[in-house]
């Protein structure tokens, strides 16, 4: 079965750009903003994984971490924020409300996908099987070491 993943962000375009980028991999929901995150949450719905953006209506991005950190049940969910907001209070802020990793847009699906798949350690063998290692690897070749 695969990986439930849920996006929360209140742009439609980018909870739709993040459900066909993540799709053929993982079992995707979505919510637009923080409150139906929650109420999502508090439905018991499993959830491997969760994709959040920092700015939203009712219930922002950091405020919402805060809260599902509170939970019992999600407290060790991976949370991996992907944010326009690319200054360093607001990394800072994520990560001390419990975020694991942190991504700017606008993103790299590739590194979207391998970030992910870094948080959920049984998806990293077939991430390496599935050529992304290779592909990396390729890149890391051809450019010269800074």
């Amino acid at each position: 079965m695969n990986k439930q993943i849920l996006i929360v962000d209140d742009s439609p375009v980018m909870r739709t750009l993040l459900t066909e980028v993540l799709r053929q991999d993982y079992a995707v929901r979505s919510t637009g903003d923080g409150i139906q995150a929650l109420e999502f949450l508090l439905e018991d719905e499993p959830v491997d994984a969760i994709i959040l953006d920092l700015s939203m209506p009712r219930l922002g991005g950091v405020d919402l971490l805060k809260r599902i950190r509170s939970m019992a049940a999600f407290v060790s969910t991976p949370v991996l924020v992907l944010s326009g907001h690319y200054e360093s209070l607001s990394r800072i802020a994520a990560i001390e409300a419990g975020a694991n990793d942190f991504m700017t847009k606008p993103f790299n699906p590739l590194e979207l996908k391998l970030r992910l798949s870094r948080l959920l350690p049984q998806e990293r063998k077939s991430v390496q099987q599935s050529g992304y290692a290779n592909v990396i690897k390729e890149m890391r070749n051809r450019v010269p070491a800074v």
